[in-house]
This record gives C-alpha cells, structure tokens and sequence, in this order.
C-alpha cells in the first residue's frame, strides 16, 4: 500500500484509513487492524461523514461487517447500516424505475443500452451498495423518437442543453439522461472520431435482464476507452471522484482479459489519456490494492500518482453563483491548476479565455464539460 503522501494530520490519517478499508474490501488486502483500532470516536465521525461525501458509505459498511475485529463506536455503525439501508432502497428503486422504462422503450421496439453506474454496479462484491444517481441511456438513434414517445405517455417535459450531448427528464424523479450523443463533439475535431468509434462498439453491447426486461450493457471495449475519457472530462472541468476510480478500478478486476488492449491503447495514443490513465492505475495499484497485472503497459509515475490522489480527496471548492466567485472559480481550475490540461498536452490558457468569454455572455458552455478531447 502507498506511503503517506498528504499532511500528516487527522484528516488525512483517516483518508488513509477509508483507502485502507477499500482496499481490503474490494481487493482482499490485508487490514492493518491495529492502527485501524487506534483511532478515536471523533476519527470514527469523520470517517462516516467523509465516506458519505465521497458515496462510499455502503462499501464500507461491506468491510466492517466481515471484519468482526474493527471496532467501530456504536453511533457510528448505527448511521453506517442506516446510510447502507438507504444506498440499497434507492439502488432497488432505480432498478424498478429503469425495468419500467425499458418495457415501455421494448413495446415500441426501441433498444436501450444503459451506461456508467447502474451497468457498472454488476462489479461491485454487492451491487445494491454502489450508490446510483442519474441514469444515462444510449438507443442507437432512436432518442428523438424516444422522448417525444415520452412526453406523449407521460406528459413530462424534455430539456436539452447548448452544446450538450443529451436530453434529460424526471421519471418517477430520477435524472434519465437520454444520449444522442455518448460524447460531446460540439468542438469538432477528434471527439467527432472518438464518437464515432464508441457508437461502432455500442453495437457490441450485451444483453442483460433488469427485473425480466431486456437492457443493453456497454462492450468491456467501449468501457474501457469511454470510463478513462469520462474520468479525464470531469478530471479537468471539475474533479474525478473516488467513486469513478472504484469503477474502473472493478471494471478491470472483473473485465482486463475481455478488452483489446491494443486497439484501445491505439485510443490512449490518439486522444493522449495515458499519462492520466497511467497516474490512475497508479492509484488503484498503490493505494487501493489492485494487482498491477490489471494496468496495461504500466509504468509508475510516483509523483504524478500522488498529486491525482490528493486531488481526488481534497477537490476544490465549487463556484458559487455570483460573478466574482465564477470568475475566480475558472482562474483557479484553468490557470493555477493547468498541470491538469499539461497532462492532456492542452494549453489552459486557451480554455481560460474560452470559459471566460462564455461566461461573460451568459453562455451555457460555462457549465458544459471544459474538454472534449485533449487536442480539439
């Protein structure tokens, strides 16, 4: 497991101890009981509050419970099981919501391929504990017809975005974010082929049953070009989350020997994703466990892989509504962290003046993703 790469405080320590507990969780790495029994009930609070942030509570709650040797204060285990409850109730709605769905898209013949969480929660040692948000959905050009079908059954509305990639509605209030597009390619340039090559491997997907309603999950090649961009979009317009390293980090436990590492490592190449992917893998391997034979053509760069942890537990603020918060806001992510866009081999100057401008005009790209592919 990794060195300590952050203050040597509290808070910190007890990062630590959440990565450690992952860690024994998901890749059956050996806990260090003793320290984890060191730390003090307000430890223990902040440990429950810092999981419940990053929406890992329920993964947790998975180690303390096989682990009958941690000793966790009453009050806490308490609120663990009561967060872990809930994780499971929402991830079962989701599954209701989602089956009643696709019965309706099936009874007018419409395919429906479901991304991100909820397909990838079939990687996790217990789905029901990885927390669910919106429900992304690709149907192979057939969203259009889609979400007037909807509105006509339903009456719910539709809203799109400028320059976005999806519809999105409230059905039974969850999110569904209808894709007409699995990227943003509204810059043009390489993301109008990165597109095209993940709508090639979306007819690749596979079948799969959510409640005796057939759904589409994405290729183990689609996910393994489409995760690493996903991951490095937010990584520079917002931040990556400890969630998303987990489902890579589950999705290359269950799928490495499934993927075409050549042809999408030709992807890394052409869109520059593998000096980021490479600092993940690094992550994943020394900090959470994972065994390095998972990370393609890996090669560790120590310092590049503690600046990405660091800034995956400790993401900056975000803005707030008012103009000079959003015009530090953008200062601060496009000029005084543009290491990011240097790994990307991007200028962050250039996405300085851009967000700049938009946000002076009142543009709805100030809050679209700051990147579509590190050369656009």
């Amino acid at each position: 497991m990794g060195r300590h790469i952050i203050k040597n405080n509290n808070s910190d320590r007890n990062c630590e101890i959440i990565l450690q507990l992952l860690a024994a969780g998901l890749n059956n790495k050996k806990l260090d009981i003793v320290k984890v029994n060191s730390i003090s009930v307000k430890d223990w609070e902040e440990i429950f509050l810092l999981s419940k942030k990053y929406d890992i509570v329920a993964l947790l709650s998975d180690v303390i419970s096989e682990n009958k040797a941690i000793s966790v204060p009453i009050d806490v285990r308490l609120k663990i099981l009561g967060m872990q409850e809930i994780v499971e109730q929402s991830y079962h709605y989701h599954l209701n919501v989602v089956s009643e769905l696709l019965a309706f898209f099936s009874s007018h013949k419409i395919p429906t391929m479901v991304m991100k969480g909820l397909s990838l929660s079939r990687y996790y040692p217990v789905p029901s504990h990885r927390k669910c948000g919106d429900i992304d959905i690709y149907q192979y050009e057939q969203q259009s017809r889609s979400d007037q079908l909807i509105t006509q059954k339903y009456g719910i509305p539709i809203k799109n975005t400028i320059a976005g990639h999806h519809t999105s509605y409230l059905f039974r209030n969850i999110s569904i974010e209808n894709h007409y597009q699995i990227i943003t390619t509204y810059r043009g340039g390489l993301t109008i082929e990165l597109e095209a090559l993940l709508e090639m491997e979306a007819l690749n997907a596979s079948d799969y049953d959510i409640y005796q309603q057939k759904v589409k999950f994405p290729s183990p090649n689609f996910n393994a070009i489409f995760l690493p961009y996903h991951m490095a979009v937010h990584f520079q317009s917002e931040k990556v989350t400890i969630r998303q390293v987990l489902d890579w980090m589950l999705f290359l436990n269950n799928e490495y020997a499934n993927v075409n590492w050549p042809l999408v490592s030709q992807a890394y190449d052409k869109y520059n994703l593998f000096s980021f992917i490479n600092g993940i893998n690094g992550v994943l391997i020394h900090h959470l466990g994972m065994s390095d034979s998972l990370a393609y053509q890996y090669k560790r760069d120590e310092q590049l892989e503690n600046r990405l942890l660091i800034d995956i537990l400790r993401p900056s603020s975000e803005y707030k509504k008012n103009l000079i918060n959003r015009v530090n806001h953008i200062w601060f992510k496009y000029v005084q962290s543009g290491w990011k866009f240097r790994l990307f081999k991007k200028r962050a100057c250039i996405i300085f003046a851009r967000k700049l401008v938009a946000l002076i005009l009142h543009h709805d790209d100030f809050n679209e993703h700051v990147i579509s592919l590190p050369n656009t």
